[in-house]
């Protein structure tokens, strides 16, 4: 998600510059609506990665530490969840 809001930041950038209309008579460009579309998704991607990082960073797992934390060894917080599981404590 990351990469993506990244790389759909910059193409709106890009298209943002591009985005323009020219009326010539019964003939007509409109470019104003593609940048409207990737800056939708661009903050939809966006708003989904933060809430992932967010879960990621505060929710609990079920031996009650987080969610992403290392286990490094026996004595590791989290390494707390992974022997009450198996051990049944």
């Amino acid at each position: 998600y990351k990469s993506a809001c990244i790389l759909i930041g910059s193409e709106v950038k890009t298209e943002s510059a591009n985005a323009i209309s020219i009326k010539d008579g019964p003939s007509a460009i409109d470019l104003r609506g593609v940048s409207g579309s990737l800056l939708t998704l661009y903050k939809d991607v966006c708003a989904k990665y933060e809430s992932l990082i967010t879960k990621y960073q505060y929710e609990k797992g079920d031996g009650g530490t987080p969610i992403g934390t290392a286990i490094l060894g026996p004595y590791s917080p989290g390494s707390w969840s992974v022997k009450s599981n198996s051990f049944g404590y």
